[in-house]
Formats: structure tokens, sequence, C-alpha cells
């Protein structure tokens, strides 16, 4: 903890703002990312099975990887915040043509692909944003503070998604989740990007396509694979 405070105080006043402008977007993002944790709460209800929710996690699987490397491949050839704002904000409104869903059908393997897709743009964009903002010394240390907030917001989330559930409607579930991505997308919009390549710290190509993103989609493959 304290050598986090000393990091953030080493900081100037724009990386300061960058930076915690970054946190608190990715964890509403993720809080409303997370209300689908209860998802299959909702195809039971509208009559799906075990078997149906594993369709559509397998569903999800090939987006997510698409995703990723679709961020990745444009992360340096533009504006990282207009490629969060792309992913975040269709995660966000994808949440709303579920109101309107009352039994299985083809558009909820489609929503929940094109949610995958969204999801993974945002997640890679997010840290490709965050390496420009922080010095190099201090990206280790704000990568670790910026996934601790994407898990705060995933257990904030579901905690909030179940509180719905229970006491209210489905319905409400989708635009409470609706609601928190538009918090996102608002912190979002207060971000200023750096104009200068030169200071760019994730190339695709320099790299090998990033070993922090390709660590995360193999593990992400693993895990959907087995839940699928």
């Amino acid at each position: 903890v304290i050598k986090g405070v000393k990091m953030f105080l080493n900081l100037n006043k724009g990386q300061k703002r960058s930076f915690f402008l970054i946190l608190i977007a990715q964890g509403f993002h993720f809080c409303s990312q997370s209300f689908f944790f209860l998802f299959p709460k909702f195809l039971k209800s509208i009559g799906g099975t075990e078997k149906h929710y594993g369709l559509i996690i397998g569903a999800a699987l090939v987006p997510i990887l698409l995703g990723g490397t679709f961020a990745g491949y444009f992360s340096d050839r533009f504006s990282n915040k207009k490629l969060i704002f792309i992913g975040t904000g269709t995660l966000v409104f994808a949440n709303l043509p579920f109101l309107f869903i009352h039994n299985l059908s083809a558009g909820i393997y489609f929503l929940v692909a094109l949610r995958a897709f969204s999801n993974s743009i945002s997640f890679a964009t997010f840290y490709a944003l965050l390496s420009k903002m922080l010095p190099e010394k201090s990206r280790a240390r704000g990568f670790a503070y910026t996934a601790a907030t994407a898990q705060l917001g995933n257990t904030l989330g579901s905690f909030l998604a179940i509180k719905i559930i229970v006491n209210f409607s489905f319905q409400h579930f989708f635009v409470g989740a609706f609601l928190v991505g538009l918090l996102s997308l608002l912190f979002l919009s207060f971000i200023k990007e750096r104009k200068n390549k030169n200071e760019l710290s994730i190339n695709i190509k320099t790299v090998g396509y990033s070993k922090i993103l390709k660590k995360q989609f193999v593990s992400g493959f693993i895990l959907m694979f087995v839940l699928g």
C-alpha cells in the first residue's frame, strides 16, 4: 500500500488524473459486465437449461479471441480512448435488447457473442491506454492496481445483480447493467489521451502481439473451453 501511494505521488498532475479516471471507468465497466455472472438465472426463467448455458458460453469463445486480436491490432493505430468507447459502449447498449427477449431464441446467442467481443476489446485496450499514461517504472504496479479495481467491480456488480433479481425483476436487472455501464462511459469521456506516438509502450509488432494479452487470451480460452 505504501509503495502504491508513493507511486501515485510520483506521477505528475496529468498522469494522476488519467490514472484515477481509468481506475474508476474500468471499475464501472466490470461492475456492469459482472451482472452477467447471474445470467443463468435469467436463462432459466425463460426455459433454458445448463445445456443451453453451455452452448451460450461456447458461442462467446470465438468473439473473445477475435475482440482481443482486433484491439491488439488497432491499439497502436487508432485512439485507445475511442476503441474503449466502442467496446464499452457496445457492451452497455447490448443490455437493452434483452428487455424484449422472453423466450429462447437465436438473438440471445448473438447478443452474448456481441457482448463478449466488445468486452474483450475494452479489456485489452484499457491496458494499452494505461501504458501510455504511466512512466515505465510505475507500469507493473499500475497494472496490478487496475486489475484489482476490475475485480472489485466484478464483486460489487454481482452483489448488486443478485439484489436486483431478488427484490425487483430481470427487467430491472438489465436496466441496472445499462446504467452502471453508462457511468463507465462518463468517466472515460474525461480522459485525455497522449498525442505523442513515441510514448506508446505496447507495440504489437515489436513484442510479438504482447505477451500480457497473449497470456490473458490463452488462459481465457482454457477457462471458457472447460466451462463450455
